[in-house]
Formats: C-alpha cells, sequence, structure tokens
C-alpha cells in the first residue's frame, strides 16, 4: 500500500474511532469542539477522515474526549475505552509533555529495533534534523508524520503514543523502506 492510500485509512479509521467515542461519552460534534477548543469545522473534518491533523490537534480532541490520546488509534477496542485523565489547565504544557513522550517512545523503539535516528530518518523517508526535532520533543507532528515514523519502525501509530506498551518482535523487522 502506497503512503498516500495508508494515510487515507488512518484517517478514516481515526475519523470512525472519534465517531465511535462520542457517541460513547454521549457528546455531539459540537460540544466535542467546545470541550477540546477546536472549531466544529475542524472537529467534523477529522471525523470525516479529511485532515492530516496536527498533533496538537489530535491531543486536543483526546482532551475534549477526557482520554489519553493512545484512545484514539485503538481502533479495535470498540467499548473498551482508555482510563480517564484529568484535563489539565495548561494546554502548552501537555502539549511539550505529551511530544516528549512520543519522542522517548520513538528512540525506545529505535534502540529496540537496533537502529540510530539517522537510519530512522532513511526508513521513514524523513530529514534527520526533523527526526532529532521529534525525538527531542520540539516539532509539532502530523498524522502524516507519525505514519511515516510507524512504517519505518514496522509498528502501527498506536505503538508510538503507548508509551509504556510492550515492544513489537524483532523477528519479522527487515529494516527496509515500505513505501
Amino acid at each position: 500500500m502506497d503512503i498516500a492510500k495508508r494515510l487515507r485509512t488512518e484517517q478514516e479509521l481515526l475519523g470512525n474511532r472519534i465517531s465511535e467515542l462520542k457517541k460513547i461519552k454521549q457528546l455531539s460534534q459540537k460540544k466535542l469542539a467546545e470541550n477540546s477548543g477546536l472549531s466544529l469545522r475542524v472537529v467534523r473534518r477529522v471525523e470525516k477522515g479529511e485532515s492530516n491533523s496536527e498533533f496538537r490537534t489530535l491531543l486536543r480532541l483526546a482532551m475534549g474526549l477526557r482520554i489519553k490520546i493512545v484512545g484514539l488509534f485503538d481502533y479495535k477496542a470498540k467499548l473498551d475505552l482508555p482510563s480517564s485523565i484529568t484535563v489539565y489547565q495548561d494546554f502548552e504544557k501537555r502539549l511539550a509533555l505529551e511530544k516528549k513522550k512520543v519522542g522517548q517512545r520513538i528512540l525506545q523503539l529505535c534502540k529496540h529495533r537496533g537502529i540510530d535516528q539517522e537510519e530512522l530518518g532513511v526508513l521513514s523517508k524523513i530529514a534527520n534534523s526533523d527526526i532529532s526535532l521529534y525525538v527531542n520533543g520540539e516539532e509539532n507532528m502530523v498524522l502524516m508524520t507519525l505514519l511515516k515514523i510507524a512504517i519505518g519502525l514496522e509498528v502501527e501509530i498506536i505503538d508510538l503514543l503507548n508509551y509504556n506498551g510492550t515492544m513489537p518482535s524483532n523477528k519479522a523487522f527487515k529494516g527496509k523502506i515500505q513505501f
């Protein structure tokens, strides 16, 4: 599957997951927009699978749903919601913390795979300078970036956000570009 089709699939799965979570939480799009501090237009676009959402938007949606960000990508969990979170007053602090956690998880996965940041850049087709920014939590990623890194590491996006999750098996790791 090429990267454009894979992104489209992720966008649709994410949109469906948000719709499902809204129903479970008994929220309208308007109420989710209010809870998350996003415009109704943005919520509609993400839910329709039409947005290459920024990490900050994804975090706002998760906070609006009062779930961990990993819960947005747990497509297989039908009614099993991730544990609820406390909504932080200072979104920017929360965003910085989450970006650092994603960066640390990427580094953990690289170490587990036996590759360095430079190799991840090659495998994910992302400039090494950008990889460095992402692993240091200094840059806001978009869904496409998360997808490229996941493909490079041969994991799913949820594995990048499941900070304490188990490591994937290395048996099948090819370490080859899969775009």
